[in-house]
């Protein structure tokens, strides 16, 4: 190889952000999806223990979303220190992982929100609906 091919080379680095940083929004969408359809289903019939069983898929856009934010740092550092190019690619996975990472922490506040001031509320209404499924499933 010659150094003008080695000059113009992209960042590895920048390359693993963009990737992840995609990764993550499709497993959050895969996430959401199957949530929404088969692991509700799950959660009703198995009385919420299916929920448990799925909970760890949604930490897998966490993870991507901080490797595309970390990496994407690293390869900017890199690449303004040196001839690689990849600038773009390390932009779109930082932008992509703390788009998912702001998204993580809007709906983990709105959860907590949720369960302190809306919880106490709502405990007769889900008292009612159990004693409703154990009479169907006595039937």
């Amino acid at each position: 190889m010659s150094e003008e091919n080695l000059s113009h080379q992209a960042n590895s680095k920048a390359l693993v952000s963009m990737i992840s940083g995609i990764l993550g929004w499709v497993f959050f969408l895969v996430t959401l999806c199957f949530n929404l359809t088969i692991g509700a289903l799950l959660t009703m019939v198995t009385l919420g223990i299916g929920a448990l069983c799925f909970m760890p898929l949604g930490f897998i856009p966490l993870i991507a979303w901080v490797i595309a934010v970390t990496t994407g740092h690293i390869a900017k550092r890199e690449i303004q220190t040196s001839n690689d190019t990849g600038r773009g690619m390390a932009t779109a996975g930082m932008v992509m992982g703390y788009a998912g990472l702001v998204i993580s922490l809007i709906a983990i506040i709105t959860i907590i929100t949720i369960v302190l001031i809306g919880g106490s509320s709502a405990l007769p209404y889900i008292n009612e609906f159990l004693k409703q499924l154990n009479i169907q499933f006595n039937l």
